[in-house]
């Protein structure tokens, strides 16, 4: 069920894995469509129903990782609550921007949507999702 007006905010293929260790799982493909603050993976464009879906509520940050010995250039890493962060890795630099843009604001549209309904007084609260670089070996 869709809070908001489901706005699609990106999707495209991208390559995922879920443990952030190289070596110890295989990229994969998927298509992604991210809707309301949740991204879906779907095994091809033309499906209709999800494989799986991640809720950006709780998420810890979108980060860009700049990996040494990975097969992968351009890739994110999503801070997912409860579980391990979820790779994400497109084949361009721009590509790889205008998700982490998206992604960006959709953590940020769920914090101000969550906040609309807290009994706390959130108007000092400043939320910004975190967008940086990280170096792995």
């Amino acid at each position: 069920m869709c809070v908001c007006a489901c706005v699609e905010m990106a999707s495209g293929l991208l390559y995922f894995k879920k443990n952030s260790r190289v070596g110890l799982s295989s990229w994969k493909q998927g298509f992604f469509r991210l809707i309301d603050g949740t991204l879906h993976q779907f095994g091809s464009e033309t499906d209709k129903l999800s494989k799986a879906t991640f809720s950006l509520a709780g998420c810890g940050g979108v980060t860009r990782v700049v990996s040494t010995g990975d097969s992968r250039q351009f890739v994110l890493s999503l801070s997912l609550a409860g579980s391990q962060p979820l790779l994400l890795a497109t084949g361009t630099e721009e590509e790889l921007t205008q998700w982490q843009m998206a992604l960006c604001e959709a953590v940020l549209q769920v914090r101000r949507f969550s906040q609309q309904f807290s009994k706390k007084d959130t108007a000092t609260y400043v939320h910004v999702c975190m967008c940086m670089i990280i170096y792995t070996q």
